[in-house]
């Protein structure tokens, strides 16, 4: 006998099954990345190599992965493969804390152009590998996203919008860290477990689960912690939701989970027994702490009730870019605004949906789906502030790989409304936000005393042809990315083709079962057009069964 919650079998027909990529979807998808793309050339381009405060650590790192050396956290920063005399923070092997997955997409340009004397292309090479890292998980998040709220795209595209949108994001996403890929395993590590949870544990699922997995674990901490909930949610779905003897359910979910657990630890777990044998710690936080001689802070649980941390974590999205810059005031004030206005401004669509299903806001596969993003989402956070009790530092990137899921909250929150006008607001003002940002990050950067744009003066600084030029044509991309944005936004929220996907995979499952009572007329008949007088509907009738092919 099937278990109760997940009882709720998808059919072909359901707005599960429609088609994530249409025309509508693509243009939506294409003003994001046009935005994203703009907003990641200015940081590439107008930050100028190593001022970021991590970034020479990860570099150094990268090029001694080149070198065929796994470098060890308390080793020091050879300063003469960087060709400089110093840089800014602590001189420790930092990043050798993560597993070299990422670094071996960047290590090679950085080690040639190291043996060069410059290391300046390199850098940037490397930042745009990182960029095309963040556009494909950007495309993955929609993706996530739109398997959960499948008959409300809108919401979807929303949500990745805000991701693109966010200048820590943007910032980090194109320069030479890890984060990018963070984000890329993990939400396509998310898009994976939503197949099997909602359409069933498919064979290429499973398989797109275990590389994902394998993946994450292999890029940092903060996507390693992922894996856990993602293989316990397959087990879950592997045991409870098929129609076969205990016994073979059993056996079959010991199988692929012993399968799925091998590939996570022959690709990392090798990783993180070196970091425990040599640090007494998988996350290496206790040797970086100590080299640091960082004071031990309050307890864990003292952190998790303290509103203020939660703010910082949020206010960092604006705040807190790389490069030792701290922006406070209007900009942080404005983004916490946008923030939490629209979790709160979510509840309510939420509270009435209770109300009107007896306290049931989601059933069945749906409601698991949500419960495993909650619970993946906690498993990212909540080590975070343990990481501060312990003396490091609390930034918003630690939980990049679940950014997207408060914002498809804070989606819901300006999206819900009967008028289409909040939603989007909320859009443009999240864009011009980033915008605003962007220039007074890079104006206290690049130290701006004069008049005109500081993205003028970070390409001048870089040595670009007709920085003018180059930077008008980025705001006039930003410009046509948003236009883009906000024309599919309206065409999903109206209904737009993904209505008519499902309407016409109802219309084909109806034509199907009418063709098996031998009585369809072709395009002549009924079902194809839904009406109450097809042979299928009056066999429905007749048979008193539940019409399963009109939901």
């Amino acid at each position: 006998m099937k278990w109760a919650f997940f009882s709720s079998r998808p059919r072909r027909g359901s707005p599960t099954f429609a088609p994530l990529f249409e025309p509508v979807v693509t243009r939506g998808l294409l003003g994001v990345l046009l935005v994203f793309v703009a907003l990641g050339t200015i940081h590439l381009f107008a930050i100028p190599p190593f001022a970021p405060l991590d970034e020479p650590r990860h570099i150094a790192y990268a090029i001694e992965i080149g070198e065929g050396h796994l470098a060890d956290v308390r080793d020091k920063v050879q300063l003469q493969k960087l060709h400089v005399r110093h840089i800014q923070g602590t001189h420790m092997m930092a990043a050798a804390a993560h597993p070299p997955l990422y670094y071996l997409f960047v290590c090679l340009p950085l080690k040639w152009s190291s043996q060069s004397g410059d290391l300046t292309w390199g850098t940037w090479v490397s930042r745009g590998v990182t960029l095309l890292l963040g556009i494909i998980g950007l495309a993955y998040a929609y993706l996530a996203a739109a398997l959960i709220v499948p008959l409300k795209r809108s919401l979807a595209l929303s949500a990745t919008a805000f991701c693109a949108f966010m200048p820590a994001f943007d910032n980090v996403s194109a320069l030479v860290h890890n984060d990018s890929l963070a984000f890329l395993t993990t939400s396509a590590l998310f898009h994976a477990v939503l197949l099997v949870v909602l359409q069933g544990p498919k064979r290429a699922a499973l398989v797109s689960v275990g590389v994902w997995a394998s993946l994450a674990a292999a890029t940092r901490f903060a996507s390693m912690v992922v894996v856990a909930p993602a293989l316990g949610a397959v087990a879950l779905v592997l045991l409870l939701a098929q129609d076969k003897p205990w016994r073979r359910r059993i056996r079959e979910t010991l199988l692929i989970g012993l399968a799925l657990l091998g590939a996570v630890a022959a690709t990392s777990g090798w990783f993180y027994l070196r970091s425990y044998r040599l640090y007494g710690d998988v996350t290496a936080a206790k040797a970086l702490v100590e080299g640091l001689n960082r004071p031990v802070r309050t307890s864990f649980l003292h952190n998790i009730v303290t509103p203020a941390l939660w703010r910082t974590l949020v206010s960092d999205l604006w705040g807190r870019l790389a490069g030792g810059v701290k922006l406070d005031g209007t900009v942080t004030l404005l983004g916490s605004v946008f923030f939490f206005g629209g979790l709160l401004s979510a509840l309510r669509p939420l509270f009435d949906k209770a109300r009107a299903r007896g306290w049931a806001i989601v059933r069945g596969r749906q409601a698991a789906a949500i419960a495993f993003l909650v619970i993946a989402a906690a498993f990212v956070v909540l080590p975070i502030f343990e990481f501060y009790s312990r003396g490091g530092n609390m930034t918003a990137r630690y939980y990049f790989p679940v950014l997207w899921i408060p914002l498809l909250g804070v989606a819901v929150g300006y999206g819900h409304f009967k008028s289409s006008l909040p939603g989007a607001a909320a859009l443009v003002a999240a864009a011009l936000l980033c915008v605003l940002t962007t220039e007074i990050y890079i104006g206290q950067l690049v130290g701006l005393k004069k008049g005109g744009l500081a993205l003028d003066r970070g390409f001048m600084r870089a040595d670009l042809p007709r920085p003018a030029l180059l930077v008008s044509g980025l705001l006039v991309t930003i410009a046509v990315g948003i236009a883009l944005i906000l024309s599919a936004w309206s065409a999903l929220r109206a209904g737009g083709s993904v209505g008519r996907a499902v309407s016409g995979q109802r219309r084909l499952t109806r034509h199907r079962s009418c063709l098996a009572t031998a009585q369809c007329r072709g395009s002549r008949c009924g079902c194809w057009r839904g009406d109450r007088a097809s042979p299928a509907r009056a066999r429905l009738r007749v048979s008193g069964r539940r019409n399963s092919l009109h939901p």
